[in-house]
């Protein structure tokens, strides 16, 4: 799995990684069940240290070539949806 990280130190900056293992026994705090993830991930140049805070984005999955529309955007009629294009 793919992610995409953003140092607090550097926000103008994304970089990239991939998962490599995911723990199965989770951690609760307040009643919110999280599970530790390693992500590799590959800085060169730029001065990172242990502890430092990121954000990070799971890519689940990808598709090229496709189109997204809003749900609200189709139409339905005889049976069959449709989206109108223009006015």
């Amino acid at each position: 799995m793919r992610a995409e990280i953003t140092l607090d130190a550097f926000p103008t900056e994304t970089f990239t990684g991939t998962v490599s293992s995911i723990s199965a026994t989770p951690t609760v705090t307040s009643g919110v069940v999280s599970y530790t993830a390693i992500i590799q991930v590959q800085i060169h140049g730029k001065d990172i240290m242990t502890n430092m805070s990121a954000t990070v984005t799971l890519i689940l999955a990808e598709r090229n070539n496709t189109l997204l529309i809003p749900t609200s955007a189709i139409n339905y009629e005889n049976g069959k949806s449709f989206v109108r294009v223009g006015s």
